[in-house]
């Protein structure tokens, strides 16, 4: 009578071993998936003040009066400019 180890054991520790190792793909997958969107989604809001979706004034019109004026007709500058960052003493 020969002994031999059941090849069964080696099966199953290789079917563990594939589906751990298909676990952890799956895993990293949708992880970075989500990174992914979770990117996508910052830059949307960090930017969205940048963006226009044709909402805003999609068409301009001339104001009453405006045909009136001179072409040479001064213009008010102001003699104060604020700046951006720049503290305003008056």
């Amino acid at each position: 009578m020969t002994h031999g180890i059941d090849t069964s054991f080696r099966q199953k520790k290789q079917a563990r071993a594939a589906l751990r190792r298909r676990t952890l793909r799956h895993r990293l997958v949708a992880g970075l998936a989500v990174a992914v969107l979770l990117s996508i989604a910052a830059g949307f809001y960090l930017t969205a003040e940048y963006w226009s979706f044709g909402d805003e004034d999609e068409e301009l019109h001339a104001v009453e009066g405006a045909d009136d004026m001179p072409a040479d007709a001064s213009v008010y500058v102001p003699a104060i400019i604020d700046l951006a960052g720049d503290p305003m003493w008056i």
